[in-house]
């Protein structure tokens, strides 16, 4: 009998401590978040690559601008999700991956925009193979971060039993 009362104290105790924590639906409600914002972020990374066939350094940097504003906006909104058990490291991962992408935004593609500003005259093979090399280099900078997210994400789909579904 004491061992059937034990046993019946500890269902509960497990029961309630299991209640308390973060559920499942919470967990994917966070990550889908997440995605809402980093789908942001990458459909205005897009609009800014359009702008580098244009040869258009105004709408470049217009756009530019508008990445920049935009990962502000996902930073900020990311930030102020309510923290929950297991949901930290996720977000720490994403941080970085907006991190990253400033980065970019602001070395490597301004460096680019810098390049399409000067005259086609000028304009030689050195600048070329310079802006190509940037290019590959902020572009390996943002898919090495977006590896790292997906990694995080990969685990916190497992801890909380998740299944995510493939990227549009």
């Amino acid at each position: 009998m004491k061992h059937s009362i034990l046993a019946f104290l500890a269902l509960i105790v497990s029961a309630i401590i299991v209640s308390c924590g973060p559920s499942r639906e919470d967990a994917a409600n966070f990550n889908n978040m997440l995605i809402a914002q980093q789908k942001q972020v990458v459909n205005q990374y897009d609009e800014l690559v359009k702008t580098y066939d244009t040869y258009n350094a105004e709408k470049m940097d217009n756009q530019l601008v508008a990445f920049l504003t935009q990962l502000s906006k996902a930073e900020e909104e990311v930030k102020a999700m309510p923290n929950f058990d297991g949901a930290d490291q996720l977000k720490k991962a994403f941080l970085d991956y907006i991190e990253q992408n400033r980065s970019v935004a602001e070395n490597e593609v301004r460096e680019l925009i810098r390049i399409y500003k000067i005259p086609e005259e000028e304009f030689t093979t050195e600048l070329h193979n310079s802006w190509n090399d940037t290019y590959t280099k902020g572009d390996n900078k943002i898919k090495t971060a977006e590896s790292k997210f997906m990694a995080a994400q990969k685990a916190f789909a497992e801890k909380f039993q998740l299944i995510l579904g493939n990227a549009d």
